[in-house]
């Protein structure tokens, strides 16, 4: 009798983009994550941050308000742990309703076990800025909640400081969260840690610079976030096309995903018996 190869799909993690760069991470065995919440301010959906149904723990690169404004929503349903960078730390306990016991001030290299996930703390640098302090200072405080003096010092050490993330899961699995410019240090992180999954960001950022960080890390699956900040899907879709373009001839072993928000996306280990 012939016996048939099969190939048998086993999911390890599934993501979905939620806004911004707000993604949430689901494990197999039913951790979730959500990244950098800013939902129901982004005009570009319309939904808030009531989509999110359940989280776990929330990661935050940095404190500008597009990253920020979702967080005391969710806590406050959830009641979950926040990992953020040390300087930002007392300013979203103070814009928020946060317990401080459920913040964790994170320094570089910093990783913690919290069972189902590892999370591990990045050096990072936002992108390049071709402002002052004092002037980016001046334009953040037109952001939403951006005259509240917590908002403003929190918005002020968003320019400043910036947590990268490494997240294992039991499996081995890796998943990396990501939003500067491609530097030295970025292209030497990228490298040691060697990442399943990139969480990278695509605005200020070319082509060319994703693929590099991708090929530098051999990044297996690429999500791309903060296309839609500035533009509507009509805007930041040919830009994702020529992205793909970019890295099927420079990264050629990365898949890259076209994110549609809200839509859940499986990835895992394909498996032939012999």
């Amino acid at each position: 009798m012939e016996i048939k190869e099969r190939v048998i799909m086993q999911p390890l993690v599934t993501l979905r983009w939620l806004s911004i760069a707000g993604y949430q991470i689901r494990t197999a065995d039913g951790f979730t994550i959500v990244t950098d919440p800013c939902i129901a301010e982004n005009t570009n959906v319309p939904y808030g941050e009531e989509v999110v149904e359940e989280c776990d723990m929330m990661l935050l690169t940095h404190g500008h308000w597009d990253h920020t404004t979702g967080l005391n929503d969710i806590w406050k349903r959830f009641q979950c742990p926040l990992l953020c960078g040390e300087l930002t730390a007392p300013w979203i306990a103070r814009m928020t309703d946060i317990y401080p016991s459920d913040i964790y001030p994170m320094t570089p290299d910093l990783e913690l076990d919290f069972g189902p996930v590892k999370v591990k703390a990045l050096f990072g640098r936002h992108v390049r800025h071709t402002k002052s302090a004092r002037e980016l200072e001046e334009i953040l405080k037109n952001r939403p909640g951006g005259n509240a003096p917590a908002n403003i010092e929190s918005n002020f050490y968003g320019n400043l400081e910036y947590r990268n993330w490494l997240v294992t899961l039991k499996s081995g699995l890796k998943i990396m969260i990501w939003g500067n410019n491609v530097r030295n240090e970025q292209l030497e992180i990228v490298k040691k840690i060697q990442p399943d999954i990139g969480i990278f960001q695509f605005t200020a950022q070319r082509p060319e610079d994703l693929a590099k960080m991708c090929a530098a890390g051999h990044v297996k699956v690429l999500f791309p976030h903060h296309m839609d900040l500035k533009r509507k899907e009509e805007e930041y879709l040919p830009l994702l096309e020529k992205l793909t373009d970019v890295m099927k001839e420079q990264s050629p072993e990365t898949l890259v995903v076209t994110p549609e928000h809200l839509k859940w996306y499986d990835v895992g280990l394909t498996v032939s018996p012999k």
